[in-house]
């Protein structure tokens, strides 16, 4: 009888270890994620406040992180550029929202708590992904100060709800200039918000709002290419940015595979028109479109739409052809 229930316990934690690698296995870049980002806020914390109460930054830290696993497996998941560009997209989701809760933690050291502005990432994420990851971002952000600062439900909405007002007003953004816009939403649910909970404030703290909802935006028209670039994932603004026919490579096509451009051209208009009616993203569907036969431009003669009198596949073998 001891050795069958041996046996059998053997076997349960055989499975159950199974069970564990296979999640594991599935999910290690995003644990890997998870895991990191801890760490991260550990040190920073260290490295600003020069001391780390361990009961508190652990328990604040384990909390944080299932809110955080939570989110990343369930929410973002569905959308499906997640799917198709892991990497790229995690990117654009984890290095804005990273940068931004450090760049505010050493703001509330230095400055003011009012100047804590959730602007930055919210916007950018937004911008580079959609408006729904957008305001993931800025809940986010919001329950880390929130629990860092003793589990303040008011602080909380203080910063959440200009990001979802960031999030919802800038997800039409198609031109540079019009990032300004989330800031003076943003700048203005923030005052009513801290006057309506009659958070802690002066006359002062106004100002010190409005001033930090000015500078995030400043900073995000200035790093917003950066992010583009780093990441691989571009906002409709660098997305028109790259559509610009006066693009060299562009030029180089118009010039070089004449028959080729024109051809892009029209496509691009009913890639266009056809994203619209599925509600997709009609700005990527156009500039992709205008790219998608770029190849052409080193030996534009072996392509029909470049041919004028002969062919020269006429010369060579049908393998090299």
């Amino acid at each position: 009888m001891k050795n069958k229930s041996t046996e059998n316990n053997k076997r349960t934690s055989k499975s159950l270890f199974q069970k564990a690698n296979l999640v594991f296995s599935k999910n290690k870049g995003f644990i890997i994620r998870m895991i990191l980002f801890t760490f991260l806020a550990l040190f920073t914390e260290w490295l600003i406040f020069n001391r780390i109460s361990l009961n508190f930054q652990l328990s604040f830290n384990l909390v944080f992180l299932v809110f955080w696993i939570f989110i990343g497996e369930f929410l973002l998941p569905k959308n499906k550029m997640f799917k198709l560009h892991p990497k790229n997209y995690w990117a654009a989701f984890l290095t804005p929202l990273f940068f931004n809760i450090i760049l505010n933690l050493f703001v509330f050291k230095y400055v003011n708590i009012f100047a804590i502005s959730t602007i930055l990432s919210t916007l950018i994420i937004t911008l580079l992904i959609d408006y729904s990851t957008g305001l993931i971002s800025g809940l986010i952000f919001s329950a880390y100060f929130g629990i860092l600062f003793g589990f303040d439900l008011k602080f909380m909405i203080f910063l959440f709800l200009p990001a979802a007002v960031v999030a919802l007003s800038s997800r039409k953004t198609k031109r540079r200039i019009e990032i300004i816009l989330p800031f003076f939403w943003a700048s203005l649910t923030q005052i009513i918000v801290a006057y309506v909970i009659n958070l802690y404030y002066t006359p002062l703290d106004y100002l010190i709002i409005i001033e930090s909802n000015f500078l995030s935006v400043l900073v995000t028209m200035g790093i917003l290419p950066f992010f583009e670039y780093l990441t691989r994932v571009y906002s409709e603004i660098g997305l028109l940015e790259l559509g610009n026919l006066s693009n060299p490579l562009l030029k180089n096509l118009s010039l070089k595979a004449p028959g080729t451009y024109y051809h892009s051209m029209i496509i691009s208009n009913l890639a266009e028109s056809s994203a619209e009616i599925i509600n997709g993203n009609m700005v990527l569907a156009r500039v992709g479109s205008y790219f998608h036969d770029i190849g052409k431009v080193w030996r534009p003669q072996f392509f029909s739409e470049n041919q004028k009198n002969k062919n020269p596949h006429s010369d060579i073998s049908a393998k090299l052809s």
